[in-house]
């Protein structure tokens, strides 16, 4: 008696189409304060795959670059270059903040991704909170 051969089905991959909308849309990273405490803010943040993401990182790869040749010294770089590099990306990489505006040096900052950029480097803790969140696709997984 011949046995019965199991139908397969190929993976659907339709599941994730909500992971990928999840990451061009970016989603909202609650940022805490040192101590693990809510402190007020939200900063919507793009994921890897997002098409923003890898613009961000083709464009701050080509500015690296750039800086590099007009240094005429394609090895070295300062000390500080990474750190500089990740801000930029997670910079170009955020959406929008909210519900109000962080306030910095007794200034509320209005969105702009240079302004981003200053509060991702005078406060590393929140920097560090965006690009975990950032760096990690289960971060985008609905549910």
């Amino acid at each position: 008696m011949a046995e019965k051969v199991k139908e397969v089905q190929g993976a659907d991959f339709g599941v994730f189409d909500a992971f990928l909308k999840a990451q061009e849309d970016g989603i909202a990273v609650d940022i805490l304060s040192p101590n693990n405490k809510p402190i007020g803010l939200q900063i919507v943040i793009c994921g890897p795959d997002s098409e923003r993401m890898q613009k961000a990182i083709a464009q701050v790869g080509a500015e690296t670059a750039a800086e590099a040749a007009k240094r005429d010294d394609l090895g070295e770089e300062p000390a500080d270059a990474s750190d500089k590099r990740l801000t930029a990306i997670l910079s170009k990489a955020s959406v929008s903040w909210g519900p109000k505006d962080p306030i910095v040096d007794g200034v509320p900052l209005a969105f702009s991704e240079a302004n981003v950029k200053l509060l991702l480097t005078k406060y590393r803790f929140v920097r560090d909170q965006l690009e975990v969140k950032a760096s990690r696709r289960s971060s985008f997984m609905p549910g």
